[in-house]
């Protein structure tokens, strides 16, 4: 438009079809509003309850429209501001969902067990066999799925403080909006929901996640052999789904109430300093030493020496312990796991899982922290040193 300012536009537009199997072997479970009933279902037949269903078994979907826009404007001679904005899709979603609907009854054989006071679970009797009419199928995904996609928006500032010296400060946050989210909706507390009906799990669309960040860099250019930067981030992510389909297998803890699922991100990092260097040792050609051609200018002539270092803040994680116990826990004392988010645990729904018990377990108060140091020499060959470690202070306690 001007000297000064630039503007670029586009528009992208991507059709991804679900699968199609050549002679129909996908199935498909067809769910009554509040999952009071499901049936199996197969390609180009009508369900009981959500009419028919397409050879996918799932329904297109075609408005993937992903525009984007950039902009950057030199207001002065030494600054320079830049924007953007951008849709991206997960067109990689149907990859995934596919394979589960592929291995599901009657074309494959599945089965899953729980134990109970009836039912005894042994290595020689692992799978007993099914009572007549139980529906076996453990996977399903809602036919009104969509692709999930995530916005993302940006601005920079940067600023030259004198000829080699860079300062730069810059926004980027992201919304990302029907994320997957895998659901057990036929399990309580007080085991399953449905009468002949073997546990499943559940697929839907129906996640979202926000994230936000600020960062402050400053970069001195190679000047005398050297050159510096350093940067430090802040930022927050939170969502109910801390991916973006590819499988997950995350359960959410409760299927009637998906908002006790949103908080921090399972990759959240509050704080994160890195910096790095490279020092060009004054030996070698156009050098102060060791200019001219020599044995030692090939020996010792022409190295660099370069280093980076990251300090950050530690991601919220879960911890479980799985496996038999010796001693038999109360039913109200076992759960699946636990989740912390910031300061705090959150034990999940108490079930009764047999012959493989589970405990839920907090951890105390602070993340662990992180660091990492790199060093490295080069010249023709190739030299490192890595030197990684963790500490905190928190401590791991049984709920």
């Amino acid at each position: 438009m001007r000297g000064n300012l630039t503007f670029n536009l586009g528009l992208r537009y991507e059709y991804v079809s679900p699968f199609t199997e050549i002679n129909n072997r996908i199935v498909n479970l067809d769910a009554a509003p509040g999952f009071s009933a499901v049936v199996p279902v197969q390609p180009n037949q009508t369900g009981a309850f959500g009419g028919h269903f397409p050879a996918t078994l799932l329904k297109p979907d075609r408005n993937n429209f992903a525009p984007r826009v950039g902009i950057a404007w030199k207001v002065k001679n030494k600054t320079v501001i830049r924007a953007g904005y951008g849709i991206n899709y997960n067109t990689r979603a149907y990859q995934s969902i596919v394979q589960q609907l592929a291995f599901q009854p009657p074309f494959s054989f599945t089965e899953t067990n729980i134990e109970s006071p009836t039912t005894s679970l042994t290595l020689q009797n692992g799978f007993p066999a099914a009572p007549a009419g139980t529906i076996t199928n453990n996977y399903g995904v809602d036919p009104n799925y969509r692709l999930g996609y995530v916005q993302i928006w940006n601005a920079d500032l940067q600023q030259e403080i004198t000829p080699t010296l860079l300062l730069n400060v810059s926004y980027n946050g992201t919304k990302g909006t029907r994320l997957d989210i895998v659901e057990a909706p036929d399990r309580t507390a007080n085991g399953l929901l449905l009468a002949n009906v073997q546990p499943f799990l559940f697929e839907n669309s129906l996640g979202g996640s926000t994230a936000h960040s600020g960062t402050i860099r400053l970069r001195k250019r190679l000047q005398r052999g050297l050159a510096v930067s350093g940067s430090y981030t802040w930022s927050k992510a939170i969502d109910d789904a801390s991916s973006i389909g590819d499988g997950s297998t995350l359960v959410a803890q409760d299927a009637l109430n998906l908002s006790t699922e949103r908080g921090l991100s399972s990759f959240d990092q509050r704080h994160r300093f890195t910096g790095d260097y490279t020092w060009e040792l004054p030996l070698g050609h156009e050098k102060r030493w060791l200019s001219q051609k020599s044995a030692l200018r090939d020996v010792f002539g022409d190295w660099q020496w370069t280093g980076d270092w990251t300090i950050a803040s530690g991601t919220p994680f879960s911890t479980a312990n799985r496996g038999r116990h010796h001693r038999r826990q109360p039913r109200q004392q076992r759960h699946a796991s636990a989740r912390r988010n910031g300061n705090s645990c959150r034990a999940l729904e108490s079930f009764d899982h047999g012959m493989v018990q589970s405990r839920g377990f907090c951890v105390n108060h602070r993340r662990i922290r992180s660091y990492a140091f790199r060093q490295r020499a080069t010249q023709q060959h190739y030299w490192t040193r890595i030197a990684c470690f963790r500490y905190g202070d928190d401590q791991v306690v049984p709920t």
